[in-house]
């Protein structure tokens, strides 16, 4: 296994000289975007609401793609001394006439 190092992307320009940028203590957009969202979700029934409509069987499909949202995309993981790590993949295929388990060990 060989280790790589990834690229990092500087962000965006900095500032000009003189902008001293946002003052602080001054929450960025995305902040008060949150915060609108959490005070909406308790207003319409908060996590009792969510998981009443999250029971009826034409939402449950919904939920769950709304929810993988929710977790990363990618999680980097080692093992000792930063080393691989053992590991069992299981894939379970469900429902039609082709259904059958298979598991692999790399």
């Amino acid at each position: 296994m060989t280790n790589s190092v990834k690229n990092v992307k500087k962000r965006g320009k900095p500032f000009e000289p003189g902008n001293p940028g946002r003052p602080k203590g001054t929450p960025n957009k995305f902040t008060q975007l949150k915060g609108a969202f959490i005070e909406a979700f308790e207003e319409i029934g908060g996590k009792d609401g969510l998981s009443a409509w999250a029971k009826q069987s034409r939402n449950r499909a919904e939920f769950y793609r709304l929810i993988s949202k929710l977790f990363p995309k990618e999680v980097e993981l080692s093992g000792t001394d930063s080393g691989p790590i053992d590991h069992k993949v299981i894939v379970e295929f469900v429902g039609g006439n082709n259904a059958r388990n298979q598991s692999s060990n790399p």
